[in-house]
């Protein structure tokens, strides 16, 4: 994981912290009403530093992997993938949703969906899915699929199958 995120709010808390009491002080000695410049501050500098905890709690809550075997992502995904998946990729946002996209040939991917009791249609006209990784020197991240198949199911999941490419675009989200 990057420390990036972890250093800019630690940086962001020591700044406000560094604005609020300096700013405090320098109004305190100008109108002597440092009691009230204090009761305004407050609220400021404890939203500021719960934004920055709840920011920090996203990130230590998400992951992401490209390229793994089903033994190594089966553990990070949470979600039910097929043993036959290769070449996973994952991005995991705070256990709110999960976008994992692997490579399975047909046959594969019609025996998951029937074990997982989905209801398997033919897709019948373009459907665009975005790619945990979007391809390289592409001009948007948008993937067309006009040839393979969708998956319905009971939860809040999109599954779309692209013939062409043997690849699944599998999308959770619990919100």
């Amino acid at each position: 994981m990057s420390i990036a995120l972890p250093l800019a709010l630690l940086a962001s808390a020591f700044c406000t912290a560094a604005i609020f009491f300096g700013a405090r002080h320098r109004i305190a000695r100008l109108s002597g009403f440092g009691c009230i410049t204090t009761i305004l501050a407050v609220p400021y500098v404890f939203g500021a530093l719960f934004a920055g905890w709840a920011l920090f709690l996203i990130w230590l809550g998400s992951s992401q992997g490209t390229n793994l075997s089903y033994d190594d992502a089966r553990g990070r995904v949470g979600l039910a993938l097929p043993t036959a998946a290769t070449q996973i990729d994952y991005s995991k946002h705070f256990h709110q949703n999960c976008d994992v996209d692997f490579s399975i040939d047909e046959p594969g991917f019609l025996d998951w969906c029937e074990a997982q009791n989905w209801q398997i249609t033919p897709i019948s006209e373009e459907i665009y899915v975005d790619p945990v990784r979007p391809l390289p020197d592409a001009e948007t991240t948008e993937i067309l699929v006009t040839n393979g198949y969708s998956a319905v199911t009971n939860l809040e999941e999109s599954i779309v199958y692209d013939k062409d490419t043997q690849r699944t675009y599998y999308r959770f989200s619990s919100y």
